[in-house]
């Protein structure tokens, strides 16, 4: 029976007909029993060891990639699963078995056993081409004497994920001399031994996540090396011999500790596609010219020490550069990482700016936005930041997220003026984070605005396509906003308040509001009952709405005084908001036999007083 399952599974493999798919599949075999690996990081590590040498463009290369883990998934030699956001990628235990016996004794897989100490010497055959000894428990690596440890034909040694591995003797790359592909990857290393110099064919060094990390040998002889990948390592100093390094093609510093990078190492490095330089230490910035001189580049992240570089290599985007960056700019104080919003998208163009000048209003000139920027997040602006949209190059973008975090003077997100267009109508995600002094999410003079209000809420013109808003620590916000402009958030999926200490009312009605609400006909047109309210003559509705989060809001007293129609709410979590005596929310509850689809799946109430007794939602059939 298991033969000839295995004879099914090689005929799948064979089918395949393509070296390169085939290639990318055995690749697998690598990684231990069960694991399952983030599709991102595949595919970055098979572009990373030249699966798709034959492609000039990073993106292209990445398409490849994409279009093959879709074909291994097709044909069942690859499961494919979702955790939170993220996806992942198994080789069942069965087709994982058939793929070691085809690579045979040029291979020796031994991921994820729980070793401490290396395979027996007897194991390490002279035609071994491959070696993974990934996820394992391995100390050392201790001396080697050449004459017995001779592997002439091996090319790549896996040894990730080896958080005890703190000792390499220097011997044992000696026995090597032919490797291209050495992956140290989240090792306890402090330090790699001089003889690594030696290996002239060496084109991958990866050791992402070696934090212990602190000196490496020079480089200079390694002239093959095409990817140098540090990330979130403990080194400090550039290794020597960096700028000889003329075939490199992806550098990577993210989030490691290194505190500066020597002015003239980039421009002959000038084969990079991918560079990323934004680590922990403010100190480490890049000059935009030295940038600009990088022709290759596809992929970028940097952190400019100055408005003016940072100005310039803006005006660069605008006529060319790389397709992705990641631009910082921090003109005061340190920088503190942000942590996205779960579910929020990840955006291939990003600016992050902390103590700068970005309105129209300082004491120097703003920081200028590149105009195809995807995610903007502002951090302490020095220059009294009214809105959003006093910022003079934000009018004309195409930004899809936005974050804005301990901003002095902002009482307003936008000011929604009696213009018919919106503003920004291309943001999807917004995330508001130590606001101190923020009121409301628009502009509150418009309520009183009622000739404005038709015009700006015509069809059509929905505030931002705003998905995902997450507000935390506002301490002066009462409410989110009033139920006059509820519609502009039609397109709104999911809503999350957090620590707000005054908020009393997430959408906020008079007594008149409440009393005019269901006048007029049902076409949700609006009339005025007053000079002062504006009233809608049909129910309040936020109909995409899939989650809404309510935590740590102990003023909060209701959602909304009037019922508010939420016909796609899935996900409810209300907790420690000990006042919170009604939520007003107008529900889909799942009928008997039908899948759950658009109907409430998920309700999560911690319970702080009485009160909490009172809660309630209505449904409708």
């Amino acid at each position: 029976m298991e033969d000839k399952v295995f004879r099914i599974l090689k005929f799948s493999f064979i089918r395949l007909n393509d070296l390169v798919v085939q290639r990318c599949f055995l690749h697998l075999t690598l990684y231990p029993e069960d694991f399952k690996i983030e599709t991102a990081d595949l595919l970055r590590n098979l572009v990373y060891l030249d699966f798709f040498s034959d492609l000039k463009s990073l993106e292209a290369q990445y398409d490849r990639g994409h279009t093959i883990v879709n074909k291994l998934v097709n044909v069942c030699l690859l499961e494919r699963s979702r955790i939170y956001k993220s996806e992942y990628l198994k080789m069942h235990d069965l087709v994982r078995d058939m793929a070691i016996k085809m690579l045979g004794s040029r291979c020796m897989v031994k991921a994820g056993l729980g070793l401490s100490t290396l395979p027996a010497q007897e194991e390490w055959v002279k035609d071994l081409e491959k070696v993974s000894l990934i996820k394992n428990s391995i100390e050392e690596i201790p001396a080697a004497r050449q004459q017995s440890w001779a592997l002439p034909r091996l090319l790549e040694l896996h040894m990730g994920d080896n958080f005890s591995l703190e000792s390499i003797d220097g011997s044992f790359f000696s026995c090597i001399p032919t490797l291209q592909v050495l992956d140290l990857s989240m090792t306890g290393i402090r330090m790699l031994p001089s003889s690594i110099s030696n290996l002239v064919n060496l084109t991958h060094l990866l050791l992402r996540f070696c934090l212990n990390l602190q000196h490496m040998p020079s480089l200079a002889k390694l002239k093959a090396l095409r990817t140098l990948d540090l990330y979130a390592c403990g080194i400090e100093e550039v290794p020597e011999g960096l700028r000889e390094l003329v075939n490199l093609r992806c550098l990577d510093f993210d989030a490691s500790r290194l505190k500066q990078l020597p002015p003239g190492i980039l421009p002959e490095l000038s084969n990079l596609q991918t560079l990323c330089l934004k680590g922990r230490c403010n100190s480490l910035t890049v000059q935009a010219w030295e940038i600009m001189s990088l022709s290759k580049l596809e992929k970028l992240s940097c952190r400019f020490g100055d408005v003016q570089s940072y100005d310039s290599y803006v005006e660069h985007l605008q006529v060319g550069g790389p397709k992705e960056w990641e631009l910082e700019l921090v003109d005061e104080g340190p920088w503190c990482d942000n942590v996205f919003i779960e579910g929020f998208a990840e955006f291939s163009r990003t600016v992050r700016l902390q103590g700068c000048c970005v309105g129209g209003d300082g004491p120097k000139p703003p920081a200028m936005l590149p105009k195809d920027v995807q995610h903007l997040e502002i951090r302490g602006a020095v220059d009294g930041l009214k809105s959003l949209t006093d910022i003079p190059s934000i009018t004309n973008s195409k930004l899809k997220s936005c974050t804005l975090g301990e901003i002095h003077g902002m009482k307003y997100v936008v000011s929604v003026s009696q213009s018919s267009s919106s503003p920004l109508p291309c943001l999807e995600f917004l995330e508001l984070i130590g606001m101190m002094d923020l009121r409301v999410l628009a502009e509150k003079e418009l309520c009183a605005a009622t000739p404005a209000v038709p015009g700006v809420l015509h069809e059509g013109n929905k505030f931002w396509g705003l998905k995902g808003l997450e507000i935390y620590d506002c301490k002066k916000m009462k409410r989110l906003l009033t139920h006059v402009l509820l519609p502009l958030l039609a397109n709104l999926e999911k809503l999350l308040i957090g620590a707000c200490d005054q908020m009393e009312e997430v959408i906020e009605m008079t007594e008149v509001d409440i009393e005019c609400q269901g006048e007029g006909d049902t076409s949700g047109s609006y009339m005025r009952s007053d000079a002062n309210h504006v009233c809608l003559a049909s129910a309040l509705s936020l109909n995409k709405m899939k989650t809404l989060d309510l935590c740590g809001l102990p003023a909060l007293k209701s959602i909304c005084r009037a019922t508010i129609s939420c016909p796609s709410l899935q996900r409810v979590s209300l907790s420690y908001c000990p006042k919170l005596a009604c939520t007003s929310l107008l529900v889909q509850l799942p009928r008997d036999g039908e899948p759950p689809s658009n109907c409430l799946q998920e309700l999560k109430i911690q319970i702080d007083t009485s009160s909490a007794r009172e809660l309630g939602f209505s449904s409708v059939m």
